[in-house]
C-alpha cells in the first residue's frame, strides 16, 4: 500500500505542512505515539499520519480535508466490500451487545448485496 511508503520518506515537518499544523504539536504527538508503540498500546505498523488525523485531531476543526477524504474512503470500502461490511457488523455486535435492540441485521437481497434491516429483539411476556 502507498501510505507506509509515504510515511517512510516523510518527515514530521512535512506532516505539519500538509496538515496545516503546528510543528511542535506534531513532534509532541510523535513522542506520545512512539511511547504508546513501546508500551504495546499501538502496533508498530500503525500509521502515524492516520493517528495524527483521527487520534490527535491535528487538522483545524473548520478545515479537515484529510479526515474527510479518509472517512469517504473507509465508508466507500465498507459499502463495496461485503466481507468487510460483515466483519464490521459482527465486531459492532461483539463490542456493543447492549445496543442490539437499536441495531440492524444483515441479509442478502436478490442481487447478492448485503442489506441492513432493523433488528427486533425477541418479544418477552411482561406481567
Amino acid at each position: 500500500m502507498l501510505l507506509p511508503f509515504y510515511e517512510s520518506i516523510t518527515t514530521d515537518h512535512d506532516f505539519a505542512q500538509i496538515l496545516n499544523a503546528n510543528m511542535q504539536e506534531v513532534e509532541r504527538y510523535r513522542e506520545d505515539y512512539m511511547e504508546r508503540v513501546t508500551e504495546g498500546k499501538r502496533k508498530p505498523d500503525d500509521s502515524f499520519l492516520t493517528a495524527l488525523i483521527f487520534v490527535y485531531k491535528i487538522e483545524p476543526e473548520d478545515d479537515c480535508p484529510f479526515m474527510d477524504a479518509m472517512w469517504h474512503f473507509y465508508l466507500q470500502s465498507i459499502e463495496e466490500n461485503n466481507e468487510l461490511k460483515t466483519q464490521m457488523w459482527n465486531k459492532a455486535e461483539e463490542c456493543f451487545p447492549e445496543l442490539r435492540g437499536c441495531m440492524v441485521t444483515l441479509s442478502e437481497d436478490e442481487n447478492g448485496q448485503l442489506v441492513g434491516q432493523k433488528y427486533y429483539p425477541p418479544l418477552k411476556l411482561v406481567k
